[in-house]
């Protein structure tokens, strides 16, 4: 299935409080040319571990399979940022591994964990079945 947006590179959404308009955080999907994309987002100290961006990334995530076509969304954590491990694993992403020192920040190697959802939802082995 192609993309309903062929053209469009990346999608952005506030998250915001209903009450106030206040902005409270973001998220994105960065599309690619295999019908995935990857999901990335950031949310403030105070609006931590409400359950706010578990919903966002749900929400994101059926956006990407049922309007934008996509096959994929994948997102990743600093190994030393488990709680937006826990936002992916609630969204009903799986593991795929651990890349060890990806990123050299501020001088030091960190390591990334990266989780993928199939617009199927199923889990596939490696060998595709």
């Amino acid at each position: 299935m192609a993309r309903a947006h062929p053209k469009k590179e990346s999608y952005t959404w506030a998250i915001a409080k209903l009450e106030t308009n206040e902005l409270m955080g973001c998220i994105s999907l960065i599309l690619n040319r295999h019908s995935g994309a990857e999901m990335g987002y950031w949310l403030g100290a105070p609006y931590w571990n409400q359950g706010f961006m578990t919903e966002a990334a749900r929400a994101v995530i059926d956006a990407g399979f049922s309007r934008l076509g996509l096959h994929r969304v994948v997102a990743r954590h600093f190994v030393r940022n488990p709680a937006s491990g826990h936002v992916m694993q609630k969204s009903s992403m799986t593991l795929i591994g651990t890349m060890r020192d990806s990123w050299l920040k501020a001088g030091v190697y960190e390591s990334e964990i990266w989780y993928e959802i199939l617009s199927d939802h199923s889990a596939r082995t490696m060998d595709g079945s």
